[in-house]
């Protein structure tokens, strides 16, 4: 079990808390974000009161973001799954080969 448990901490924890710390540092993209100051919520603040490219890029974002959970995540995987139970079902001629297709869809 070490080996998953090291690809989690590797691949998903460290970099969660390294977005962490960067959200509330005043890192400015330079050099390393370990050596940037604590700034707390002020990074938060100030895109939330003060007007500027951050605020419109959020303002764009936040639709994006909904857009893509709501309807895309759920619409992709009811064709994924009505597809696959239509070929896992009938006896569709080229069976083989659309299960293949999909399988190695890049």
């Amino acid at each position: 079990m070490a080996p998953a448990v090291i690809l989690v901490v590797v691949f998903v924890l460290l970099p969660v808390l390294s977005a962490l710390w960067v959200s509330v540092s005043d890192w400015s993209g330079n050099g390393s974000p370990l050596t940037a100051n604590f700034a707390g919520l002020d990074n938060y603040r100030a895109l939330l009161t003060k007007p500027g490219l951050a605020q419109r890029d959020l303002a764009t974002s936040l639709p994006n973001n909904l857009y893509y959970v709501l309807l895309v995540v759920p619409l992709q995987t009811i064709l994924a799954l009505l597809l696959a139970t239509t070929l896992n079902r009938r006896r569709l001629r080229g069976r083989g080969f659309f299960r293949s297709a999909f399988y190695f869809r890049p």
